[in-house]
């Protein structure tokens, strides 16, 4: 083989090497983008599912809790017809303690209430913790795709000065 010829197939491999690094780059890029993406959209899709379920269990316990105070008061009601009838003779003496046993069931029912308004801000607060925390996460993950986009694309320019 002559100089020439030893010096085309030097520069016909460089020049395939060169090409294959930058086919490689570029599907390698690619790749991550879409899995990147597809992550961001299973993240998301998990806390929309979770924020369902949350909503789900609030509204249950809401009706569940409603149903047992409606029961509640229903049964003070009819305890407190039925007395009525029964006892005409003897109101004036237990209309005090009838007040008192109303006064405390409504204390409790009171009590039942902030204890569940505190428990329902504890909620929120997580979510919303839990909101600005993925925030974050995803702000540095974006910043970091960001940052290794540039860093690919500033390799890509070294490696092939002459592309725009």
């Amino acid at each position: 083989m002559s100089d020439p010829q030893v010096w085309t197939l030097i520069g016909v491999f460089a020049a395939s090497c060169f090409g294959m690094m930058a086919l490689t780059s570029t599907l390698f890029l690619r790749t991550l983008r879409a899995e990147i993406g597809g992550l961001r959209g299973e993240l998301v899709g998990k806390i929309d599912g979770l924020a369902h379920r949350l909503d789900g269990k609030i509204d249950s316990l809401a009706h569940r809790l409603d149903g047992k105070i409606d029961s509640l008061a229903h049964r003070l009601d009819g305890k407190i017809d039925s007395l009525a009838h029964r006892l005409d003779g003897k109101i004036d003496s237990l209309e005090s303690t009838l007040n008192s046993r109303i006064d405390s069931l409504e204390s409790k029912m009171d009590s039942i209430d902030s204890k569940l308004n505190s428990r329902m801000d504890g909620l929120e607060f997580k979510m919303d913790s839990l909101d600005s925390r993925m925030d974050s996460r995803f702000t540095i993950l974006e910043s970091k795709v960001d940052h290794l986009d540039k860093d690919i694309t500033a390799i890509v320019r070294r490696v092939f000065p002459d592309e725009p």
